[in-house]
């Protein structure tokens, strides 16, 4: 089976019948944090979109009308009363310096209630004391949103967040030094078993990709939320639901980012945000997912989950490409330490056309973070892009190794090997891939060329069939299908 585009004309069967595959007629182009990359030809077939709403000659690149989130007025979360009694701070806090700058702890003749927010003052303080910064910042960033400050800290009247799963996060630290992947995801996943607000162990666990999606979603959900945070279960578990990939379960994605919103009034929180543009990516729908990034950069200037997909966005949507250039040239003058600003260099130059450039600073990206997984799949992609299929197996693979929970390395490999005609090792690559995630069409649609390659027409049919459905489950653009259409009408042909 080839791998290049149907013709421009009528589809005429060759005397051979064989199938375009995605993996010839799309480039791998589509970069974020995600790892979603949806099929391509669409992206040269169609114009640019203006998102201020002027006239064109052709319509929107892919979906012309914009989704509106589902919000609702916030709701109040109750103002509650701080303990009567001041109790004494966590053990480890003993130092003599308040890095608060508020020591004195209100009290008053009330109740001895507890709320939420307190509790997570609580957490953010522990966080800061054993240096879990990403956990301080992302119970912080909460607080933020219920106020308008972040506030003092609080006595531990709760325990905080428990020294061993601390001690826990640091040691997957260092198995992750020391390249042992394997190791590090038994340490990450003890740490949030021990504690579920330890939240360093819970990002490295989720944007590292170590577990498959049906992994995840089965150890978050199944994480001791009542016994160890009883008051607040509910809203830990929804908020890390939330920061989950988004290739199943969509309605119970659904129904929390919408009791996020309505219960707890967080529809203006960044990471809340994020969970909507992170979903709407998935599904291809770039110039939606560009309009709820731009929403979350101008409430923080920088916002690390946000960043790959605002990239991306930018790249797919052609109008937007000297935009991306500004921001590129911006974010090296600001931070220049920050891997994400080299590699907005990198897509930059990768969407003029000008791959070794790109790959150049694709791999200063990953020196200066070897776990940032967007820029290893757009070095890869450099390689595909240029017809070195050899090479950019060779980077797949070890993006493949590096990430193990994520499906997609293996399904470009599984793409590269069409290209090559190495059908036995696409196979072996695709069948991998299906057993990280069996959720992703794209995947389906390549499994139904292999079937296709091999003469089983009616598998291949219903693969194709398959594909469809998932793409109307995620409600993508039935545009970006066109492929498997073609595909799908072909098997037909074949059967008759």
């Amino acid at each position: 089976m080839t791998s290049t585009p149907p013709p421009a004309g009528a589809f005429v069967v060759p005397p051979i019948p064989r199938l375009p595959s995605t993996a010839g007629s799309r480039n791998r182009v589509s970069i974020g944090s995600s790892f979603s990359f949806g099929p391509q030809p669409i992206i040269s077939s169609f114009s640019a979109a203006d998102m201020s709403g002027s006239t064109h000659s052709r319509p929107l690149a892919l979906d012309p009308n914009r989704s509106m989130l589902p919000s609702s007025p916030r709701s109040s979360l109750r103002r509650y009363r701080r303990a009567k009694e001041s109790i004494g701070r966590h053990p480890l806090a003993n130092d003599s310096m308040d890095v608060f700058q508020d020591t004195e702890i209100e009290s008053d003749n009330d109740d001895s209630e507890w709320g939420m927010i307190d509790r997570m003052r609580l957490w953010r303080h522990d966080a800061l004391m054993q240096h879990l910064y990403e956990t301080a910042a992302f119970w912080g960033d909460k607080i933020l949103s219920w106020t308008t400050r972040s506030g003092p800290a609080v006595p531990n009247v709760d325990g905080g967040i428990k020294v061993e799963a601390s001690m826990c996060h640091l040691r997957g630290i260092l198995m992750l030094k020391l390249n042992r992947g394997d190791q590090a995801k038994l340490c990450f996943m003890e740490a949030l078993t021990l504690d579920v607000k330890c939240y360093d162990a819970f990002d490295q666990l989720v944007s590292g990709e170590m577990m498959t999606p049906d992994e995840e979603w089965e150890f978050v959900q199944g994480l001791a939320y009542r016994e160890q945070t009883q008051d607040d279960a509910d809203f830990v578990q929804l908020i890390y639901t939330s920061q989950l990939r988004k290739y199943k379960h969509t309605e119970e994605h659904a129904l929390t980012r919408r009791r996020l919103v309505e219960e707890f009034g967080l529809s203006d929180n960044p990471d809340v945000l994020f969970s909507f543009a992170d979903v709407l990516y998935t599904q291809f729908r770039w110039a939606d997912c560009y309009v709820i990034t731009t929403r979350i950069l101008g409430l923080v200037s920088i916002h690390d989950s946000t960043m790959p997909l605002h990239i991306a966005c930018m790249y797919h949507l052609n109008h937007l490409h000297s935009k991306l250039f500004i921001l590129a040239h911006e974010l090296v003058e600001r931070e220049p330490e920050n891997p994400i600003s080299w590699y907005a260099v990198g897509v930059w130059y990768l969407a003029s056309g000008k791959w070794p450039q790109a790959r150049q600073y694709f791999s200063k990206t990953s020196l200066m973070d070897p776990r940032f997984g967007p820029a290893w799949i757009a070095f890869a992609h450099t390689f595909a892009m240029e017809g070195e299929h050899d090479h950019a197996v060779t980077a797949y693979s070890t993006c493949a190794r590096m990430f193990t929970g994520s499906h997609l390395p293996l399904l470009f490999v599984g793409m590269e090997q069409i290209m090559l005609s190495n059908h036995s090792l696409a196979d072996e690559a695709l069948n991998a891939a299906y057993a990280a995630c069996d959720g992703d069409p794209l995947l389906i649609n390549e499994l139904g060329v292999m079937a296709f390659t091999h003469g089983d027409y009616q598998r291949a049919a219903d693969l194709f069939k398959r594909s469809l459905e998932l793409a109307q489950v995620t409600q993508s653009s039935q545009m970006s299908w066109t492929i498997t259409y073609l595909n799908l009408g072909t098997c037909y042909r074949k059967l008759k």
